[in-house]
């Protein structure tokens, strides 16, 4: 692990002791920062969305952090900047950005879909091409904005500016009494984990951006990436051309952050179900399964080819505990039972463990949990004599 990535890890390790609960979605938010894309936070007031996002930036040395909560009446000058009445003098229209959106490293707008149409769609071209007009065209510092809210807005007027958020992750209060009981201890002792300021630097985070290319996509991987996407688009999700890119680009960014040094099945199945669904929470769970029927994970796979030779043994048994079978009976099905066993034995070529993280340790207790059932059935059938 070279230094950059130790910084990483240890950012990704604070940032998990402040947030409980959090794993996945501050994964998913450190990969749309290097990706340089953007996240819409979805859940309930009082669930830490703003506080994530504030101590991701101030963890990077230098940034700057832009926060605002929209509402309707809000006017595109109070997130741009103001318009510089000397230059409108000159029939000049220019926006004193000083302080403001453009300005930012990283942006969090609460209440995104609050904010009137006319606000939302000047910033249209900022959220996707990181540009902006004043009066010339100028480059934004911007490498994420992440926004929030706790309902969903279907309305078709919006939905070009929904398109904009490539990670739409659902937050959750906290589930777990113990965690619930951490949060409780914090507050009473004063002691909550703190995320360390300027832990990374703006460059570095460039370094990390060019070593994202460096992480590896198999064949085999795109493959099951594209497989995935034309089931979702089969099943009625709209997953454009432009956004399969940024996906996959994402996905290497989320196993990046994770200190792997390839793309496997489990980031794909993590990570896109919070990506490709669009007006339902229940969209999710049905991605979910599409992505698991499409593309199982390889312990899954394995899982089932050892339950179905436990099955072939505990058949077995009851074969040969049946009084009103003969000793040609139960030779019979113990022989059946160990060609079925080979069968299962064969089937372990055909998983790709290489698309699964721990694929090689996976397939070999495969194996030996195979073996443990052979052993079984020959000690069964050498019983019979």
């Amino acid at each position: 692990m070279n230094p950059l990535q130790i910084k990483l890890q240890t950012l990704r390790k604070q940032l998990n002791a402040a947030h409980l609960e959090r794993k996945s979605v501050i994964d998913g938010l450190l990969a749309t920062l290097l990706a340089n894309q953007n996240a819409l936070l979805y859940g309930p007031p009082g669930t830490g969305k703003s506080l994530i996002l504030r101590e991701i930036c101030f963890a990077i040395a230098d940034a700057n952090f832009f926060q605002r909560l929209l509402h309707k009446a809000m006017s595109p000058d109070e997130v741009l900047g103001q318009i510089s009445l000397k230059a409108l003098e000159q029939d000049i229209m220019k926006r004193n950005t000083s302080g403001r959106l453009q300005e930012a490293h990283l942006a969090f707008l609460d209440e995104v879909f609050r904010g009137n149409g006319v606000l939302l769609n000047s910033l249209l071209e900022l959220m996707n091409e990181r540009t902006y007009d004043n009066p010339d065209k100028q480059q934004s510092h911007l490498r994420s904005i992440v926004g929030a809210t706790n309902s969903i807005d279907s309305g078709s007027d919006l939905e070009a500016f929904a398109d904009r958020f490539l990670y739409r992750p659902w937050i959750y209060d906290l589930k777990t009494p113990s965690s619930t009981k951490k949060l409780l201890g914090w507050t009473i002792k004063g002691n909550r984990p703190q995320v360390s300021q300027g832990l990374i630097s703006l460059a570095e985070l460039d370094q990390m951006c060019a070593e994202v290319q460096q992480v590896k996509i198999t064949d085999a991987m795109v493959d099951a990436f594209t497989e995935i996407i034309h089931a979702l688009i089969r099943d009625g999700f709209v997953v454009s051309a432009r956004r399969r890119v940024k996906l996959l680009q994402l996905v290497r960014c989320f196993a990046y952050v994770q200190g792997d040094d390839q793309v496997y099945l489990e980031h794909i199945h993590e990570l896109l179900p919070q990506c490709c669904w669009k007006s339902k929470i229940e969209e999710i769970r049905e991605i979910k399964k599409l992505i698991e029927t499409t593309a199982p994970l390889a312990k899954n796979k394995l899982a089932d080819i050892v339950k179905a030779a436990q099955g072939e043994v505990s058949k077995l048994e009851k074969t040969l505990d049946d009084p009103r079978l003969d000793h040609t009976d139960h030779v019979g099905a113990a022989n059946f039972a160990r060609t079925q066993l080979n069968n299962l034995s064969s089937s372990l070529d055909k998983v790709q463990a290489d698309l699964c993280r721990h694929g090689a340790s996976q397939r070999s207790k495969a194996e030996a949990e195979l073996k443990a059932q052979s052993d079984r059935i020959t000690e069964l059938l050498e019983g019979l004599y």
